[in-house]
C-alpha cells in the first residue's frame, strides 16, 4: 500500500509536465513553422553559448561565425560539424563556464573509447518531460510498474561502496515501481528465469535494450499465454535498433502488447520516440535533427544533432553516429522519420591495412534469410582477423556458412575470410548493451 501511494504521489507530480508537453506539441504547425520556431530558439540559446563557451566565442571573434543566424542555410554553411575528434581536441573549450558541472555522462560511442561529458541537473527535466509524454501515447503513467532489463551491478562499484550503491538502487527501484533484471547475463536459463519474474511482478510495461528485448521474447515465446494475461501496455526497446526484421512482430506476439522504440543517447537523453502509428516523432522543441546522405548507404541518412535547451556541454551539429530512414525528405531537417538504423561510424580494418566504413546492416544482409539466427556481432581482433558471432537455436550447416561468406564477399572480397561462430550469448559492453562491432585492443 505504501509503495502504491508513493507511485501515486509521483504520478501527481509528473502529470502536469506531461499535459504541458501535450499542449505544446498538439498544435497545427507546418514544417516551416517548426523550423522558424527552432531557429528563434537556437538564436536565443546562442547568445548565452557565445558568451560562456570559449570554443564558439573564439570562432565569433575570428569572424568565422555570426552572433545570430539569419537562416538554417547559413547555419549549415558556417557552423562546423562537432565530431568526436573535435570534442577530444577542444573538450575544455566546449564546456559552458557560467555555472559548475553537476555530473558527468559517460558515452562509449562507436569506438569503445568512453568520453565523459559534463552535465547540469537542470537538463534532466527536458528528458523526463519528453519520456513521459511519449509513454502517455500508450497510456503509461509514472504510477505504472516497470519491468526493466538494464545495465549491470558492477557499474555501481566494488567492495563496500558497491554494496551500498547496490542497496540504494534496489530501494529506489522499489519506490519507483521498477523490477530490474541485469542485461549482462543473456543465457537462455537467465532469460527464462526473468520471464517468470515478469509474471510474478505483474508489470504494466517493459523496457529493455532492443536486442535484449528481442532475445527475451524469443526465449520465452512458450509463455505467451501467461504474458497476455498481464495485459501489458507496451514493450519499449531502446539504445539500439532491433536485430531482425521480424523483431517487432515476435515481441508483440509474445507479450501481447504494442512494441515501440525510443531513440536517444546517454549524452542527449530521449531525442525521438515511436508513436502507435509506427512513426518516430522528434522532440523538436528540444532537438534539431539535420541529416546528410551516407555515401555507402544512399537510402540512409546520417544524423547531426543540435540541442535547443541550455546544456553544460552544448551539442551543435553533433555527429552522433546514427542513421535514419525517411520516405519523405523535403529538407535536410526532419521532425518525423520512419526508422532508426544505428551506428554508422564503425569500421573494420582489413588485413591489407585498409579500412572500410560499414553499417551493421551490411552484415545483417549477409545472414538475411536464416530465420533461426536471432542476433549477431562482429569481432575485430588485433591481427585484423574478423569473426562473425551469431546466436541461433542450432548451429548453421556448411551450406549456410558458405552462403554467408559468398554474400560477405560481395561487400568486399577480403570479407570472404570471415570466421563464423555459433555462441550462446554475445559479448556485452560494461553497460550491458550489445555492440555490433567490437575491436579488441
Amino acid at each position: 500500500m505504501i509503495l502504491n501511494y508513493i507511485r501515486y504521489l509521483r504520478n501527481i507530480d509528473l502529470i502536469p509536465m506531461v499535459k504541458k508537453n501535450q499542449e505544446l506539441y498538439n498544435v497545427d504547425l507546418t514544417s516551416n513553422d517548426i523550423l522558424n520556431w527552432q531557429l528563434d530558439q537556437f538564436n536565443y540559446n546562442w547568445q548565452n553559448i557565445q558568451q560562456n563557451v570559449s570554443y564558439f566565442f573564439n570562432l565569433i571573434e575570428n569572424q568565422k561565425l555570426p552572433r545570430s543566424f539569419s537562416s538554417w542555410q547559413e547555419f549549415q554553411e558556417l557552423m562546423p560539424i562537432m565530431t568526436r575528434k573535435v570534442i577530444q581536441n577542444h573538450y575544455d573549450q566546449l564546456i559552458d563556464q557560467s555555472k559548475k558541472t553537476d555530473l558527468f555522462l559517460t558515452t562509449g560511442g562507436s569506438t569503445s573509447e568512453p568520453i565523459s561529458l559534463p552535465s547540469w541537473n537542470s537538463e534532466v527535466k527536458y528528458d523526463e518531460a519528453n519520456r513521459w509524454y511519449a509513454r502517455s501515447w500508450y497510456n503509461v503513467t509514472p504510477a505504472d510498474k516497470l519491468f526493466l532489463i538494464w545495465g549491470h551491478s558492477h557499474l555501481l562499484g566494488n567492495g563496500v561502496q558497491g554494496w551500498v550503491n547496490s542497496r540504494k538502487r534496489m530501494i529506489k527501484d522499489r519506490l519507483l515501481g521498477y523490477y530490474r533484471i541485469s542485461a549482462y547475463n543473456l543465457t537462455t536459463e537467465a532469460l527464462e528465469e526473468a520471464g517468470q519474474k515478469l509474471i510474478d511482478f505483474k508489470a504494466n510495461y517493459i523496457l529493455a535494450y532492443s536486442g535484449v528485448l528481442d532475445r527475451f521474447a524469443r526465449v520465452n515465446a512458450h509463455r505467451k499465454s501467461e504474458f497476455h494475461q498481464l495485459k501489458l501496455k507496451v514493450a519499449i526497446g531502446t539504445s539500439e535498433c532491433f536485430p531482425r526484421t521480424d523483431s517487432i512482430q515476435v515481441i508483440s506476439d509474445t507479450f501481447g502488447c504494442p512494441v515501440a522504440m525510443e531513440y536517444g543517447a546517454v549524452e542527449t537523453g530521449n531525442i525521438a520516440h515511436q508513436t502507435p502509428q509506427n512513426i518516430f516523432h522528434v522532440f523538436w522543441r528540444d532537438y534539431l535533427i539535420e541529416v546528410k546522405k551516407n555515401k555507402y548507404q544512399p537510402d540512409q541518412h546520417e544524423i547531426l544533432l543540435t540541442t535547443l535547451y541550455p546544456k553544460c556541454f552544448p551539442l551543435i551539429r553533433y555527429e552522433i553516429g546514427d542513421m535514419l530512414i525517411t520516405n519523405e525528405l523535403r529538407s535536410p531537417f526532419v521532425h518525423t522519420f520512419d526508422k532508426i538504423i544505428g551506428r554508422t561510424n564503425d569500421f573494420i580494418i582489413l588485413d591489407d591495412g585498409s579500412s572500410i566504413s560499414i553499417a551493421t546492416s551490411a552484415f545483417m544482409q549477409a545472414i538475411k534469410g536464416i530465420k533461426r539466427i536471432t542476433d549477431y556481432q562482429i569481432i575485430q581482433s588485433k591481427d585484423c582477423t574478423i569473426k562473425l558471432n551469431y546466436v541461433s537455436s542450432s548451429p548453421l550447416i556448411p551450406e549456410e556458412i558458405k552462403e554467408i561468406r559468398r554474400r560477405l564477399q560481395e561487400i568486399n572480397p577480403r570479407l570472404e575470410k570471415t570466421l563464423i561462430e555459433n555462441v550462446e550469448a554475445l559479448e556485452m559492453t560494461v553497460a550491458g548493451k550489445n555492440k555490433r562491432l567490437i575491436r579488441e585492443k
